[in-house]
Formats: C-alpha cells, sequence, structure tokens
C-alpha cells in the first residue's frame, strides 16, 4: 500500500498529470475503500477510474460481486452530496466526476450498467 501510494507520488512530482489510477470494484472486497480513493483526489491531479468488475467465474455468470455504477455514486454521494458530472472528451471510456474543490476527478468505465461504446 505504502509504495503503491509513493509511485503514485512520484510520477505526480515529475510531471504525470494526472496519474490514472484504474480500480476494479468488487463488492464485499474491496467496496469499503471507495471513499479512500476518491479523497486521493482532493489534494493531487490524479484520475481515479473505477471499473465495474465483470462477473464471469468460469464459463458461470456470478454477480454476486459486482457493484454497479449506481450504487458506487450512492456510496460517494454520502460523504460529498455535491459531487457531480464533468465533461467528456468525445472517445473517452470513461464517464467523468469530481467533487468540487478537488484537484482530481474520478472516472467510471461502466462495462456492465451502463456501456461506454457508442457504436
Amino acid at each position: 500500500h505504502a509504495k503503491v501510494l509513493s509511485s503514485i507520488q512520484k510520477s505526480l512530482d515529475i510531471g504525470y498529470s494526472p496519474v490514472k489510477v484504474n480500480c476494479v470494484l468488487m463488492k464485499g472486497l474491496n467496496d469499503d475503500e471507495i471513499l479512500d480513493f476518491v479523497n486521493l483526489t482532493r489534494d493531487r491531479n490524479i484520475d481515479v477510474r473505477f471499473i465495474e468488475y465483470m462477473p464471469f467465474d468460469g464459463n458461470k455468470w456470478n454477480d454476486k460481486k459486482m457493484m454497479p455504477f449506481q450504487d458506487i455514486l450512492g456510496v460517494i454521494r454520502e460523504e460529498h452530496p455535491h459531487f457531480r458530472k464533468i465533461e467528456d472528451a468525445p472517445n473517452d471510456t470513461s464517464k467523468g466526476y469530481r467533487v468540487p474543490g478537488f484537484k482530481g476527478q474520478v472516472g467510471f468505465i461502466t462495462s456492465m450498467s451502463n456501456n461506454f461504446c457508442g457504436t
């Protein structure tokens, strides 16, 4: 954990901006860390991107670990009620959001609940 955070900071220090951090959310495994990831964007130009878990268990469909986009938004808005949508570039695969006053942003790659492909 400390090594990852240190590497993110070093990337910012040498000029990467933003630093993109991808996180696959899994219900019951790391969904308790959603706000920790969002709060990383408070003072740093970090683009945290939450990726919906694709619930394939071998050749079987298993959605017990999937946390849909709307549920993630709900968790964030409990702590940050003014969490808002920002404008996306035409070919973005993530839906961008920001907590007002935070330096970075949060994106959602909604591969399961709301696809991101326009074609």
